[in-house]
C-alpha cells in the first residue's frame, strides 16, 4: 500500500516476490521506475552494488527480476553515460581555450567500462554464458524489430559489449586453468588448448568460437 506511493521500488520489489506476484509487466515497470530514479543521483559503483543486491535477492525470479529488461536498461543507462562523458569532455575542451577553469561531468554521469553492466550481474549471480544468451537474445529481436532498440548508437553498443563477453566468459572458464591460460585470447589455441582437458572443456572451447563466430557475421551486417 504504501511502497509504490513512497517509491520504495526495492521494497515493492521484495513484496512481489514474497507474495508470488506473476505480474512480469509490473515488474518490468518497477524496475524502470527504479533506475530513472537512481540514475540521476548514484554513480556508476553506487548503482552496481543496489543492482547485484537485488540481484542475489531476486534472480532468477523472471517477475522480479526480468534479467532482459534490466540489461537493457542498465545499457540504455551506461550508452548515455559514455555521451554524456564524451559531451562534457568536448566542452571542457573548449573551455580551456579561453580560461583555466576546468568542468567536470558529476559522478553520477561518469561513463561506466564497456562491461559494466555484465560484470555486474555476473556479480549478482548471473553466469556468463546466461548473459551472453541475453544479449544475443536482444539483438536478434531487434534485427526482427528495429523498434525494440530505436536508438541508433545502442546496437552497435550492444554487439560491442557482446563481443567483449565471449573474451570475458573466455577468461572466466580458463582463469582456474594453466593449460587454457596459456592459450590466452586466440580463439583457435584456445580450442586446441582444451584437447588435453576433459570432452566438457572441447565442448565449451567450441561453442565460445561459434559464438564468436555469429558475433564476427553480425558485425558485417550492421557495420
Amino acid at each position: 500500500r504504501h511502497a509504490k506511493p513512497c517509491q520504495l521500488w526495492d521494497l515493492q520489489l521484495a513484496i512481489m516476490h514474497c507474495a508470488g506476484h506473476a505480474d512480469a509487466a509490473l515488474g518490468r515497470r518497477v524496475w524502470t521506475a527504479l533506475i530513472r530514479d537512481a540514475a540521476p543521483t548514484l554513480s556508476n559503483a553506487a548503482l552496481a552494488e543496489r543492482v547485484v543486491t537485488l540481484a542475489r535477492a531476486h534472480y532468477p525470479n523472471n517477475v522480479t527480476f526480468p534479467l532482459e529488461h534490466v540489461v537493457l536498461l542498465l545499457e540504455r543507462l551506461s550508452l548515455a553515460r559514455r555521451v554524456a562523458e564524451a559531451d562534457a569532455d568536448e566542452a571542457a575542451f573548449h573551455a580551456r581555450q579561453h580560461d583555466d577553469n576546468d568542468t567536470h561531468p558529476d559522478a553520477s554521469a561518469r561513463a561506466a567500462p564497456p562491461l559494466w553492466v555484465s560484470r555486474t550481474l555476473a556479480a549478482g549471480g548471473v553466469a556468463w554464458p546466461i548473459l551472453f544468451g541475453v544479449y544475443d537474445a536482444l539483438l536478434t529481436r531487434a534485427e526482427r524489430d528495429p523498434a525494440l532498440i530505436s536508438e541508433t548508437p545502442l546496437r552497435p553498443h550492444l554487439l560491442r559489449v557482446q563481443s567483449l563477453l565471449v573474451e570475458q566468459w573466455l577468461s572466466a572458464e580458463a582463469a582456474p586453468d594453466r593449460a587454457l591460460d596459456a592459450a590466452g585470447a586466440d580463439l583457435e589455441q584456445y580450442v586446441v588448448a582444451a584437447q588435453s582437458l576433459s570432452p566438457s572443456a572441447i565442448q565449451e572451447a567450441k561453442l565460445v568460437r561459434d559464438e564468436a563466430t555469429l558475433i564476427a557475421e553480425r558485425f558485417r551486417r550492421w557495420m
